[in-house]
């Protein structure tokens, strides 16, 4: 259930910061959730592959989704600004 919560968060979050830069943040949004999924998913499977327990799939899923969201956070910050930088001293 936390898991939802901090999904929510973060997607809250990368909106956030691409729309002060000038996006629509929704494709953003969507983005982050799905490389989360995507990364838990992925996870998942290498946690199949290398662990034994149902437990230590769960802990390889949350990595994946952490690197999905890293990813999708990296994605955010690397976009550049569409708006011109605010300046005070123009008239």
């Amino acid at each position: 259930m936390i898991e939802i919560f901090a999904l929510l968060y973060l997607a809250g979050k990368i909106g956030r910061i691409v729309e002060a830069k000038g996006y629509a943040p929704l494709r953003y949004r969507v983005t982050t959730i799905l490389l989360w999924f995507i990364g838990e998913f992925l996870g998942f499977l290498v946690g199949m592959r290398y662990s034994s327990s149902v437990t230590g799939f769960y802990i390889f899923a949350l990595g994946g989704a952490i690197l999905g969201a890293l990813v999708s956070y990296r994605i955010a910050n690397g976009l550049p600004n569409l708006q011109p930088p605010q300046n005070s001293l123009t008239p």
